[in-house]
C-alpha cells in the first residue's frame, strides 16, 4: 500500500539514491535563492512505490539536507516577505502552512513578526478537523515513541525527522505515509476525528521482523496495540 501523501522524514544525503538527492538540492537552492520556477519541472504528482520517493511532489515540504533549522520552501519565501504569487507557488505544489521549523515557527508566524501584511492572509492555515494542540503534541508524543520503539536504530543513525502530525490537520483527508530508508519499515497514519476522543491510527510494518505488522490507536492518553497485521 502507498499513500498520496508523504512525511519525508530524511534529513542527511549519506546512501541516498542520486535522483532524490539531485531533487533535493536542486530544490533547497531554489528555495534559499529565490528560484522557484525553475524546480517546477522536478515535480511530479504520481503514485509511485516506496523506493521511488525521491520522485514525489510533497518534498516540497523538505528542508536542506544537514539544515537543522528545518526551514521548508515557505519557510524562506515567508522570512524574505516573497510575492503572493511566490507563495502560491508553494502552495500550488502541496506546501504545508502548519509545518514548524526548529523554533516552532509557521510561515504566518515568520511573516507576521516581520510585519509582511500581504501574507497573513494567504499563509493562515486552513484547517478541515479540530484537535485542541495540547492532545495533538500529546498523541504526537506518544506516536514518536512507538515509532522508536519500533525501529529505533536507522532513526538514530540515519538522524530522521519524525512525523509531526499538525500537517493532517489541513488534510481533507488527514492520512500520511512515512517510510523508513533502507527497506527498515513504513508507517501509514490517519486522523480519526468522527468521536468525542481524537484518535491517531497507525499501521506499521517492520520489514526486519519478515514485514510484520501492527495497527496502533493512539490518544493523549497513551498508545495501545489494537491487531496484528
Amino acid at each position: 500500500m502507498f499513500e498520496d501523501i508523504i512525511w519525508d522524514g530524511i534529513t542527511k544525503a549519506d546512501g541516498c539514491p542520486e535522483p532524490y538527492v539531485r531533487f533535493r538540492e536542486t530544490m533547497a537552492d531554489s528555495a534559499e535563492n529565490d528560484r522557484g520556477p525553475s524546480i517546477r519541472p522536478l515535480f511530479r504528482r504520481v503514485r509511485c512505490e516506496p523506493r521511488e520517493i525521491w520522485m514525489h511532489y510533497a518534498m516540497i515540504n523538505c528542508c536542506g539536507f544537514n539544515d537543522r533549522s528545518f526551514s521548508t520552501p515557505l519557510h524562506h519565501a515567508a522570512q524574505r516577505g516573497s510575492s503572493k504569487q511566490r507563495i502560491n507557488f508553494f502552495l500550488d505544489l502541496g506546501a504545508w502552512r502548519t509545518l514548524r521549523n526548529a523554533k516552532g515557527e509557521r510561515p504566518v508566524d515568520i511573516a507576521r513578526k516581520l510585519e509582511y501584511e500581504h501574507l497573513y492572509e494567504l499563509l493562515e492555515p486552513i484547517l478541515h478537523h479540530q484537535v485542541p494542540r495540547s492532545d495533538l503534541m500529546q498523541m504526537q508524543k506518544e506516536f514518536h515513541n512507538l515509532i522508536r520503539e519500533r525501529i529505533e536504530e536507522p532513526i538514530r543513525r540515519l538522524s530522521l525527522r519524525l512525523p509531526e502530525l499538525e500537517p493532517l490537520l489541513e488534510l481533507k483527508e488527514p492520512k500520511m505515509f512515512f517510510f523508513v530508508p533502507e527497506e527498515w519499515g513504513s508507517f501509514i497514519y490517519w486522523l480519526d476525528t468522527s468521536g468525542k476522543v481524537p484518535k491517531l491510527i497507525s499501521e506499521s510494518r517492520c520489514y526486519s521482523e519478515k514485514g510484520r505488522g501492527q495497527r496502533h490507536v493512539i490518544t493523549a492518553q497513551g498508545a495501545a496495540l489494537e491487531a496484528e497485521l
